[in-house]
């Protein structure tokens, strides 16, 4: 399977790990018929025949170089429920409406199994939850997954129009700002990255990196996730190279505005920053997730994620299992009726005033046949 979602026409590939599952275990605990096998597919994917004869799957990915709490952290939001397993307090469940995922610690990597609410109860699971998290761990490398192969860095002229040759062309002796107060100077970071790596300056991309930044996929879920640091920043530098190469240098870089009341949250670190450079189709992005703190009491910011594709998409990311991500921008607690409410659409129920308001529109729009204002309306 492709990161687009299209059957991939590669050999297929054994997973590395069973990561603690044991399959015969599963199809006893869930009453399946037959095990099918495994095969890595962006996770490692467990197939099962149940009693009338559905293919059934579980997919197991691990989450690298991310604490326990961390990891949970990706599995919280409004369309989520979580929390740590009744019977197992060590384990974390965490549910939607289509969707479980249960969440393991122990090893060097968060392991997170996820299979679909019809497939077999949170209840029946446990036995095999229990297994996971008393399973000894792996010592080899774990690889991050979705796996993600780059080409070979390239000596190629960079492209004179290319967002790579944009930030080549700007002085790289200009003083850099000493700070990056959030969100006022988010674009300034971004830039402070980025003439860094058309530099091919890998201390001063490093400089500003969090001590736990991690690079992968261009998603809010920071899929195939894994740390810069690990090789110093090499891999991560060039990778943001390719992207930016193949960027197009007339874009601007998109920050979403930030709530005035969630300003504090985003300054301190409370919350994340996410920024992101898009091609003009929207599908090729360069994705940077900027966490602020404070330093000898000034407000200052890094980079904690990067997100990068291998190779220019055809189609939107979609990755089976995979939960909702978390907002573009972070959200306040919502009290409905709160006027502010309304920046926040489908968050609450409408509101009588709501639907007065939708009565006299639409008195408004037969007394006006011709339509007159309704570019005003749009």
């Amino acid at each position: 399977m492709s990161l687009q979602g299209s059957p991939s026409t590669g050999q297929a590939r054994c997973c590395e790990s069973d990561f603690g599952l044991d399959a015969a275990l599963l199809a006893r605990s869930c009453g399946f018929r037959a095990y099918l096998g495994e095969s890595e597919e962006l996770a490692c994917v467990h197939r099962f025949e149940d009693a009338h004869g559905q293919t059934r799957e579980f997919r197991l990915t691990p989450i690298v170089d991310l604490g326990f709490e961390a990891a949970i952290a990706l599995h919280e939001g409004a369309a989520l429920e979580a929390g740590p397993h009744p019977e197992l307090p060590m384990t974390w469940i965490s549910t939607s409406e289509t969707h479980r995922w249960a969440l393991i610690p122990g090893w060097s990597a968060t392991r997170r199994l996820s299979w679909e609410k019809a497939t077999c109860d949170v209840e029946h699971m446990r036995p095999v939850l229990a297994a996971m998290a008393a399973a000894a761990p792996v010592h080899a490398p774990i690889t991050p997954l979705p796996r993600l192969e780059f080409d070979a860095p390239s000596d190629a002229a960079i492209e004179p129009d290319s967002l790579l040759a944009r930030y080549a062309a700007m002085s790289s002796d200009a003083a850099m700002p000493t700070h990056y107060p959030l969100p006022r100077a988010a674009a300034a970071l971004v830039d402070h990255v980025l003439l860094a790596a058309a530099a091919n300056d890998l201390a001063a991309f490093t400089e500003r990196l969090g001590p736990g930044a991690r690079w992968g996929l261009p998603d809010r879920r920071q899929l195939s996730g894994r740390a810069i640091l690990s090789d110093g920043g090499t891999a991560a530098i060039q990778a943001l190279r390719q992207t930016a190469r193949r960027l197009s240098g007339q874009l601007q870089l998109h920050c979403p505005k930030i709530d005035r009341r969630m300003v504090p949250a985003v300054r301190t670190g409370e919350a994340l920053m996410w920024c992101v450079w898009a091609s003009a189709d929207g599908l090729d992005l360069l994705v940077f997730a900027l966490r602020g703190h404070t330093v000898d009491g000034r407000a200052d910011a890094t980079i904690e994620y990067l997100g990068v594709f291998p190779r220019p998409p055809s189609s939107p990311l979609r990755v089976l299992g995979e939960p909702p991500p978390p907002p573009a921008r972070p959200q306040p607690t919502l009290v409905c009726g709160d006027p502010h409410a309304v920046d926040y659409p489908g968050q609450c129920p409408p509101t009588e005033l709501d639907d007065d308001d939708d009565d006299d529109d639409d008195d408004e729009s037969e007394s006006e046949p011709d339509g007159s204002d309704s570019d005003y309306r749009r």
